[in-house]
């Protein structure tokens, strides 16, 4: 950022301790006067993106009566030009609609001729069919007659068979049923033998069940006793298992903190073996499964043999990810394709996009300032919405990204969210929204379409001044806000017309002015999790059976404190729920744990400047953060991959003294200016 001040000494100090959000202010000021002075001298008015720029902080700013009057003067021709273009459009869509009628119904003629031909033609067939069926059937029905025949001569002969057994199964019958009541009379005796022996045989039980009993007894206080014993006993255990516990984990945060000391000061190497040595203690203790400390020594320790491997390397080959670029990112997308290939891609305010896929960098040179972006699943589509209203679209053709024409209804307001989910093969779902509405649709990927693509809309949920969306990973709820309330929509998709069908209205809240500036919906074991993030940095987490805590904290399952310092930008889950990633204007991002999310959070401290977004890799292991400072900074997303990372580097570099003596820059403080 660059602000033309003066150079006295005095006013540099007082400048540089003026809040982020009041240099943001500062350079909008300068930027209108600019423009207002460029009207002076050459009558010209501020420009769409100029102004689109300026808009939301028009309220905070300190301007000049002519300048005010300027701007609004401004506004009246940008609305102007607008609406020229609108009519123009409405004229040439009345026209094609016009062509498209003739050209249908002409259509519509033909098709029918040739339905009647095509009916006449199998009319005949079918007779045809139906004679030879017939010849067919009259044939069978002779045959089917001599089989009958034979099979009742065959008949007759069995019945008179089965005659003569059943005479021969009488006989036996009757000499059988002399034999059973032979056996009932002796069972009668046997009976009367049996009751004697039963009543002696009870009374012998009762008595063995009253000894039975007494032992029971006897045994039941000796158990008990023992019982008590063995608690007691354990309780003891316990208590001292528990003491030592405490204390290993106090050391191992010990251990981390001094880990990080030394590799500030230069001794990586033992510092890194200290940090993993932390963490081992941590787990040993039954720790926080995410220990702060130990994940932060870590951190260090991967941040320098990273740095150090950069400038090894020279400028030139170093990896896309980790250099410094020549603009502010402001958003990041990652994805993979059928090989499994990771892809990432990233926006700058130049404006350029950077595809990075393998070790192969594509760069393309945009015509208007990015805002969101994203992938289909699998990779095959790339999605930027712009500051100007406009969607850019790259398909993937196997080898490398190429830039496709999309058609698809946008105005000239920002578009600040666009999300593609590719459910099947061979179509995209398209989302996105603008200040009032977010539209749905698809793109049918069919083999007879040009390098075109044709966004089909299908369905618009109407909400006035849009401030923050976000979709589940299948596409099936939607969740919008602004500044008053939230909706959480439920989509419909026809697999079989591949479109979308309809939307449900699921829930309903008023906001009560609070200012959400930030979404997320993810899945866990017990459901979908929603989030927002807010202006004043808090963040409200709710599962769908309780939304209403969305609106505030208040009997929520989940309850992350305020810890950021100023408004949140962006919010994600990992695909399983249990961790989320804050971003922030504060310059800090935070891995909370959602099963035990008072416990333990990460800080992410690298960055020098705002955060605008974040992203996980493919196999969630990995975040990368972009952020104003031009730069992506790349983290992982637990301490045991941390660990194991630290470990690979400290086994390629164990009979190395290069790291003994040499400076080691603070990762606050790494990032090139």
């Amino acid at each position: 950022m660059k602000i033309e001040l003066s150079h006295d000494i005095l006013a540099r100090k007082i400048y540089d301790r003026s809040s982020t959000e009041d240099k943001l202010i500062l350079k909008i000021e300068n930027l209108i006067r600019q423009d207002y002075q460029r009207f002076v001298d050459r009558k010209i008015l501020m420009g769409t993106q100029d102004y689109e720029y300026v808009a939301p902080f028009l309220s905070s700013l300190n301007l000049l009566d002519e300048e005010k009057a300027f701007i609004k003067k401004s506004k009246r021709a940008l609305n102007r030009r607008q609406r020229s273009r609108r009519v123009v459009i409405i004229y040439i869509m009345a026209t094609l609609a016009l062509s498209g009628a003739w050209a249908f119904n002409q259509a519509s003629i033909a098709k029918e001729a040739r339905t009647k031909a095509e009916n006449s033609e199998a009319k005949a067939l079918r007779s045809a069919k139906e004679a030879k069926t017939s010849a067919i059937r009259a044939e069978g029905q002779t045959a089917y007659a001599l089989l009958q025949q034979k099979k009742a001569t065959e008949s007759e002969r069995d019945a008179k068979q089965q005659t003569k057994i059943a005479k021969q199964q009488t006989k036996i019958a009757e000499r059988q049923t002399r034999i059973a009541e032979q056996q009932t009379k002796q069972a009668l005796e046997a009976r009367s033998e049996s009751e004697s022996l039963k009543v002696l045989a009870e009374k012998n039980a009762k008595e063995a069940r009253t000894n039975a009993k007494e032992a029971r007894t006897n045994a039941d206080e000796a158990k008990t006793n023992e019982t008590l014993a063995l608690i007691n006993q354990a309780k003891a255990l316990a208590s001292a298992k528990k003491a030592n516990e405490l204390k290993d984990l106090s050391d191992a945060r010990v251990k981390a903190n001094n880990a990080i000391r030394l590799i500030l000061g230069g001794k990586l190497l033992e510092g890194a073996n200290l940090a993993i040595e932390a963490n081992e203690q941590n787990k040993k203790a039954g720790g926080p499964s995410e220990n702060s400390d130990c994940y932060q020594a870590l951190d260090f320790a991967y941040q320098a043999f990273i740095q150090e491997g950069i400038e090894k390397q020279g400028d030139k080959k170093i990896a896309a990810l980790y250099q410094t670029q020549d603009a502010a990112i402001r958003c990041i997308a990652t994805a993979s394709d059928a090989k499994r290939t990771e892809i990432t891609a990233y926006a700058t305010e130049d404006p350029n996009l950077f595809v990075v896929k393998g070790k192969e960098v594509q760069k393309f040179r945009l015509f208007d300032r990015p805002r969101s972006i994203t992938f289909s699943h699998g990779g095959n589509l790339l999605l930027l919405g712009t500051l100007n209203g406009k969607i850019l679209a790259f398909e993937n053709n196997g080898k490398k990204f190429e830039r496709r024409k999309i058609d698809i209804p946008t105005g000239s307001e920002a578009i600040h969210y666009v999300n593609a989910f590719s459910p099947s093969e061979g179509i995209y779902y398209i989302a996105y929204t603008d200040k009032s509405t977010l539209y749905l649709g698809s793109i049918q990927n069919n083999i007879k379409r040009t390098v075109n693509l044709t966004f089909i809309p299908k369905q618009q949920i109407r909400l006035s001044n849009i401030q923050a969306t976000a979709f589940s990973d299948d596409g099936k709820y939607a969740l919008i806000a602004n500044d008053k309330e939230f909706q959480v929509h439920e989509i419909n998709y026809n697999s079989k017309n591949q479109t979308i069908e309809s939307t449900n209205l699921v829930k309903t809240g008023s906001l009560k002015g609070l200012n959400v500036t930030a979404a997320a919906v993810g899945e866990s074991e017990e459901g979908l999790l929603f989030a927002f993030g807010f202006k004043n940095g808090a963040v409200h987490i709710a599962n769908i059976s309780s939304l209403d805590c969305l609106i505030s904290s208040k009997g929520c399952q989940y309850n992350i404190p305020s810890e950021h310092k100023s408004t949140i930008t962006r919010l994600i889950f990992r695909d399983d729920g249990k961790q989320l990633i804050t971003t922030s204007l504060d310059r800090t991002g935070k891995i909370w744990n959602i099963e035990n999310i008072d416990d333990e959070r990460i800080p992410l401290i690298s960055h020098r400047k705002w955060i605008w977004d974040v992203a996980y890799s493919q196999d969630q292991k990995i975040i990368y953060t972009v952020s104003e400072d031009r730069s992506v900074r790349v983290w992982l997303s637990s301490a045991d991959t941390l660990e194991t990372r630290v470990r690979s580097y400290i086994f390629r570099n164990r009979r190395s003294n290069n790291f003994k003596n040499k400076e080691f820059r603070n990762p606050k403080n790494n990032s090139k200016n």
